[in-house]
């Protein structure tokens, strides 16, 4: 049902992407618009940033559509690849106690999807 994990996936050096894959810990379910805003980055440079974790394995899209939005939100999470990934560049104690990931806990967020805030709020909330 979903991919193995890439063990030698290697974005230590990487700071944009250690980021990206750290606010994707965080708050998982974040559109490319919101992960820039997180990153102070442009949509552009955010959609880039993902297509590049996404062909790498580390971050996977869902489409949520509903008619209570204005058109389908594609939504960004960590796979299992990019939480080893994660681990491997920081502390994976660290990780582990401060924003515990789990499939489970992805599945119950999928089904109480709602749109966040503006990211550019939360920034203040959780650093940089």
């Amino acid at each position: 049902m979903h991919a193995p994990v890439r063990p030698n996936v290697v974005v230590s050096g990487e700071t944009g992407m250690v980021a990206a894959l750290g606010w994707l810990a965080r708050l998982p379910l974040l559109t490319a618009s919101q992960l820039g805003g997180l990153l102070g980055r442009d949509d552009y440079t955010a959609r880039a940033l993902l297509a590049a974790a996404h062909g790498r394995g580390l971050v996977a899209p869902v489409v949520v559509d509903s008619p209570e939005f204005p058109a389908a939100l594609r939504l960004y999470y960590l796979t299992e690849t990019g939480v080893a990934a994660l681990a491997h560049a920081s502390s994976p104690a660290a990780w582990c106690a401060r924003w515990p990931v789990s499939r489970a806990e992805l599945l119950a967020r999928l089904r109480t999807v709602d749109v966040p805030p503006d990211a550019s709020k939360l920034r203040g909330l959780f650093g940089r």
